[in-house]
């Protein structure tokens, strides 16, 4: 081979890749707030890098309370027993794995 060409590759070919911005903080694609049947259920979406599942953080008035998450149904629910028995305000707090937040409240009666 000539000097400057390649005549062979060596290694293995990966692929081809795209680099992308990710400024977006996750969205609350759902929130569902029923105090009669004391049940609040949640969905978060992430589109570009995804949940920081170690970010999910949901306060009633200002007291940070349990969070469950069910696979199948793609959904957060806070558990009954930690629904309160008045008035309140929700707040859930999510951040994707840059570490975009976002921050959502929520009244109640």
């Amino acid at each position: 081979a000539k000097a400057g060409t390649v005549s062979r590759v060596m290694g293995k070919y990966l692929g081809t890749y795209l680099l992308r911005f990710d400024r977006e903080a996750p969205a609350l694609t759902s929130l569902v707030l029923n105090r009669r049947k004391k049940r609040v259920w949640f969905t978060l979406s992430d589109d570009a890098t995804g949940l920081d599942w170690n970010a999910v953080s949901v306060r009633i008035d200002g007291k940070q309370v349990p969070v469950e998450f069910n696979e199948r149904r793609q959904r957060f629910y806070v558990p009954d027993n930690d629904f309160p028995r008045r008035a309140g305000v929700l707040s859930i707090t999510a951040a994707d794995r840059l570490g975009n937040a976002r921050s959502w409240e929520k009244k109640f009666r």
